[in-house]
C-alpha cells in the first residue's frame, strides 16, 4: 500500500490582500473568486497566476449568499469559466449562505451542468452534521 502524502493549502480571499505567495510556505491554494450574484474579486486572478508560475495546486471558489442557488452559479461559471478544468472548483458554504442541502444541491448540480466539472463543498465540521448531505455526499 502507498502512504499518502499530506498537503499544506490555504484559503485566501480579499482579506488576504497583498499575501505574496513567493513567500507563503504552502502546496496548495484556494481563492475567493465570486459571491452572490454581485462580487468578482480581483485578487483571485492574480493570486492564480502566481499559483500557475510557482506550480502549486489551486483552486478557486464561490461563496455562498443565500440567494437564488442556480443563479449564483451561473454568475460563477459566468466569471470563472476559464478556470474550469485547470483548477478545483469549490463551493464555500458557510453559516452566512446557509439555504438547505437542497439549495446547495441547485447550485452544484447546475454548475455541473455547465462546466462538467464536479465542486468541492467546503464547511465547518458543524455544518456536516447540522444538515444531510446524503443526496450530494455520492458526486
Amino acid at each position: 500500500m502507498e502512504a499518502m502524502m499530506a498537503l499544506n493549502g490555504i484559503d485566501i480571499s480579499d482579506y488576504q490582500r497583498g499575501l505574496d505567495l513567493d513567500v507563503v510556505p504552502c502546496d496548495f491554494v484556494i481563492c475567493k473568486a465570486t459571491e452572490g450574484y454581485s462580487i468578482v474579486h480581483d485578487c483571485c486572478d492574480p493570486w492564480i497566476q502566481d499559483c500557475k508560475r510557482l506550480g502549486k495546486l489551486w483552486g478557486f471558489y464561490h461563496f455562498l449568499a443565500g440567494l437564488d442557488p442556480v443563479k449564483e452559479a451561473d454568475f460563477f461559471v459566468d466569471n470563472c469559466l476559464n478556470y474550469f478544468g485547470e483548477g478545483i472548483p469549490v463551493l464555500d458554504y458557510e453559516m452566512y449562505g446557509r439555504i438547505g442541502t437542497a439549495g446547495a444541491k441547485k447550485f452544484l448540480d447546475r454548475v455541473y451542468e455547465r462546466t462538467k466539472v464536479r465542486c468541492v463543498v467546503y464547511m465547518s465540521r458543524s455544518v456536516c452534521t447540522e444538515e444531510d448531505w446524503s443526496a450530494i455526499a455520492p458526486n
